[in-house]
């Protein structure tokens, strides 16, 4: 699944358990995990790992990938570049 981020606006989603979402940014982008479990990897962040109700800002520009290691609800928020 491949979406488009506006930046300063929330794209809620759910996952499925192993499933996997891709989506490019600009800039650095916020994911947060409202529930669930989320393995997170972009642009010099590494791997990450979420539980529910952590969060990580993801550097950009480049392309950001989210697993959903259980069944997850999570929100991401393109940030916008730097001046």
């Amino acid at each position: 699944m491949c979406i488009s981020l506006c930046s300063g606006e929330d794209v809620e989603l759910a996952l499925a358990r192993g499933r996997v979402l891709g989506f490019e940014t600009a800039g650095p982008a916020r994911v947060a995990c409202e529930e669930g479990s989320l393995w997170v990897t972009g642009p010099a962040s590494g791997d990450v790992v979420l539980g529910a109700l952590e969060q990580i800002t993801v550097q950009g520009p480049g392309r950001v990938v989210v697993q959903a290691l259980v069944a997850s609800r999570f929100a991401i928020r393109e940030l916008g570049t730097a001046a």
